[in-house]
């Protein structure tokens, strides 16, 4: 197999064990054998840089580049920001008004920092504890840009409630909350874009686990879901890995022929 030089990588439940929220040493080694080898590591995530650096990656591996907020932040390896999409303003006040009417808070964050749009409820709570993300204070949004946004619900909610609302695109995360995308913005869109505007070839390779990984395993060369992934995106990957917490990531890399011994 030719394989892809530029290997894009979720963060939660792909490369963190979200038991232990950190990466397994496996990983590691092989991350940063490839890494020794010329290989391209990049980070494809719906974290935003803050929440990054409190996970504490910043330096287990020479990160190349980071695609953060499900896309709509772009990264350099020495955290330079390449690109930056933020949602209109108008938007985003026409989700909070739907949201609020239906007592579901709203998580919001950009450059400014983040804030959230009522008092958190139960699922805030649930979905904050399993990413181990601190719960920011409650602020009135006053049209600030913004390039990541949360809502949340109960796990089987018909996230199609809100789908009416133009500009945006709802993904379902793996707990009680949703990503809320600008449309036309994505992991997948980004690293097309990424790759394009530094000249790399479009041949890449996607590890994920979640629904917000959905676009971009569906359209990568080469795709592999986590074992512990949704079932929705182990079936559109070529390849599905063993979980994260059994070596997943390392022998995934053996099989595919990338040598990490």
């Amino acid at each position: 197999m030719n394989l892809p030089n530029a290997l894009f990588f979720d963060i939660d439940g792909t490369l963190l064990d979200t038991t232990t929220h950190k990466i397994p040493e496996s990983a590691l080694k092989a991350l940063n054998t490839l890494n020794d080898h010329g290989y391209s590591i990049c980070i494809a995530t719906g974290r935003n840089i803050k929440m990054f650096r409190t996970l504490k990656l910043e330096g287990l591996v020479k990160w190349k580049y980071l695609i953060l907020n499900n896309g709509h932040v772009i990264m350099d390896g020495n955290y330079k920001i390449l690109r930056q999409h933020t949602h209109d303003p108008k938007i985003v006040r026409e989700l909070i008004d739907r949201c609020h009417k239906l007592q579901m808070p709203v998580f919001l964050s950009g450059p400014q920092g983040d804030m959230m749009s009522m008092k958190a409820n139960a699922y805030v709570e649930i979905a904050h504890r399993y990413f181990k993300e601190p719960i920011p204070e409650v602020k009135d949004y006053e049209d600030e840009p913004i390039d990541q946004i949360l809502i949340y619900e109960s796990e089987d909610f018909d996230w199609n409630i809100l789908s009416d609302i133009e500009g945006i695109e709802i993904r379902a995360t793996t707990t009680t909350s949703a990503d809320v995308l600008k449309a036309g913005v994505s992991k997948h869109h980004s690293i097309l874009d990424l790759l394009e505007s530094t000249g790399h070839s479009d041949y890449y390779i996607a590890f994920g686990d979640s629904m917000n990984d959905y676009d971009m395993l569906q359209h990568a060369p080469i795709s592999v879901a986590m074992g512990n992934g949704v079932e929705a995106v182990k079936k559109i990957a070529h390849y599905v890995a063993s979980p994260v917490d059994e070596d997943g990531i390392a022998k995934m890399l053996n099989t595919l022929g990338y040598l990490i011994d």
